[in-house]
């Protein structure tokens, strides 16, 4: 980003859960850095050099912890 390039944060979980420092994240977005969190990609979009342009993503939501099968 500081050497010009656009970019996105995209965590597959919630901000609570990013493994980061709050102040990090927030010095990271105060610089123009764009976070969506919940959101997991499903397909990438590249250019004719190969280079990474875009990519398509869902939306996710948290829920309860699967439990290890034959746990008591």
């Amino acid at each position: 980003m500081r050497l010009g390039a656009d970019v996105c944060l995209l965590y597959r979980r919630s901000r609570a859960e990013l493994p980061a420092r709050h102040e990090e994240v927030e010095n990271a977005e105060e610089e123009g850095l764009v976070c969506k969190f919940l959101g997991a990609p499903v397909e990438f979009y590249g250019d004719e050099s190969g280079w990474v342009k875009g990519m398509k993503c869902i939306a996710m939501e948290l829920t309860e912890p699967m439990q290890k099968a034959g746990a008591v």
